[in-house]
């Protein structure tokens, strides 16, 4: 993927994760989004159609790094569960608001 794209899309997931500290997914506006993110609303629609879908990227990311470390050869479980807290240690604040966000869900 074009590094444009991933620095593009990383901007708009870490300004989501820093609007939904103190508001709801429901009442965050793409406006307010691209403001924080310092990116243009064109810019936005070029790469999502709403809001929820930087979720589902997220989600989709955090799945494939899942399977990865799964798909390794672990001879040790000590090492695959060091990958598994390495993983979830990294992503925490997004996993956190996943979960208190998920009513896209449904």
């Amino acid at each position: 993927m074009d590094h444009r794209v991933l620095k593009t899309k990383q901007a708009l997931r870490v300004a989501l994760f820093q609007l939904l500290d103190t508001k709801t997914m429901t009442t965050i506006t793409v406006t307010e989004l691209c403001r924080a993110a310092h990116i243009d609303r064109r810019t936005f629609y070029i790469h999502y159609d709403n809001i929820i879908q930087i979720f589902e990227d997220y989600e989709l990311e955090l799945s494939q790094q899942v399977r990865q470390a799964l798909t390794g050869s672990f001879h040790n479980p000590t090492i695959l569960l060091h990958t598994f807290d390495h993983i979830l240690m990294a992503n925490y604040v997004g996993l956190r608001l996943l979960c208190l966000n998920a009513t896209h869900l449904v």
